[in-house]
């Protein structure tokens, strides 16, 4: 039976940011380079962060027993795609070294899952000790993660320069340690203190991702203009803010869809994560179909197979058990 307080507007929105995704990974969608900037470093940038809350929210809900099956069930998601991206591994590089590393910490999109299984499994460990000081390590790995993504460019330091290049081995600042880890962490205090969080009337949360969104706008304006084209805002001073108070509206707000199943639409949103890079390949590198027209027939392949992937692997499966 459907649960009547099962509250929808989450999974909307991670439908909305697996399609931004997809978007991210078929730049350059537009002629104008200015416009691929604001789409791949201003707009999208609200969606990992929306996963990593969430992921973090709801893992902090979960018993001891039910958290292991949860890293057991990543990790095994991790290991299975990527053998199935090995063929593009083995293709996109000449260099054992950098196998290794895409194997140990993700080729392209893969990343995220390996910053979450790793992050995760340093969670659990915190989780386990009861001191609410724990928390307070979110602000100095933020501060890490925003100085050492693109900001110590900022500043004319040999060491910082250093760091950087040292970090660069763990995935830069976008790793399990200074992303995943704090934003887990923010998820898991958003559940701690959901009562206080819930209570703070709608229209003020609204207000503070209107303004959040205009200052965050600006910043990324001004990183442009200092450092140019090439730069990736992962995460900045600002840019944090937006999607952690987009999270929260979705937890006070619920939008209900008639006839559209959202929870199945989220575990084909998982597949069409995993399987989009191929599609991409297909269509850029072989059909040679770039722009927004590779991204809509990319958008639309993906989750056509991701559709038949969850009809095989899970449809049927529940179906049997359900009249077994």
């Amino acid at each position: 039976m459907k649960n009547k307080n099962y509250n929808n507007t989450l999974d909307i929105l991670k439908v909305i940011a697996t399609i931004l995704i997809i978007g991210s990974h078929c730049l350059p969608l537009f002629v104008n380079k200015t416009y691929n900037y604001y789409y791949g470093q201003y707009l999208f940038r609200f969606c990992v962060p929306l996963f990593f809350l969430s992921s973090g929210y709801y893992f902090t809900k979960m018993d001891y027993i039910q958290k292991k099956s949860y890293i057991k069930r990543i990790c095994i998601l991790y290991v299975l795609s990527t053998i199935v991206y090995i063929p593009l591994i083995l293709y996109a590089n000449e260099s054992i070294n950098n196998i290794i590393y895409q194997l140990l910490f993700g080729y392209r999109h893969l990343w995220y899952l390996s910053a979450l299984l790793f992050g995760l499994l340093i969670y659990y460990f915190f989780d386990r000790i009861n001191n609410s000081k724990k928390y307070f390590l979110i602000i100095p790995l933020l501060m890490i993660s925003i100085l050492f993504t693109e900001y110590y460019k900022l500043f004319n330091c040999e060491s910082l320069i250093v760091v950087h290049h040292y970090l660069k081995y763990i995935g830069t600042a976008r790793n399990s340690l200074f992303f995943a880890l704090p934003l887990l962490m923010i998820g898991g205090l958003i559940y701690k203190y959901n009562k206080k969080t819930i209570a703070i009337k709608t229209t003020k949360y609204i207000s503070y991702l209107i303004v959040f969104a205009i200052v965050s706008f600006i910043e990324s304006y001004f990183l442009y203009k200092k450092l140019g084209y090439g730069i990736h805002l992962d995460i900045t001073v600002f840019n944090m803010a937006f999607p952690i108070i987009l999270f929260i509206l979705s937890l006070k707000i619920n939008i209900n869809i008639k006839n559209i199943d959202l929870k199945m639409m989220r575990k084909i949103c998982d597949y069409v994560y995993i399987i989009h890079v191929y599609i991409i390949y297909v269509f850029n590198s072989l059909l040679k179909i770039t722009h927004i027209k590779g991204f809509v027939c990319i958008t639309i392949v993906s989750f056509i197979l991701s559709g038949l992937i969850y009809y095989i692997l899970d449809y049927r499966k529940t179906n049997k058990k359900i009249y077994c």
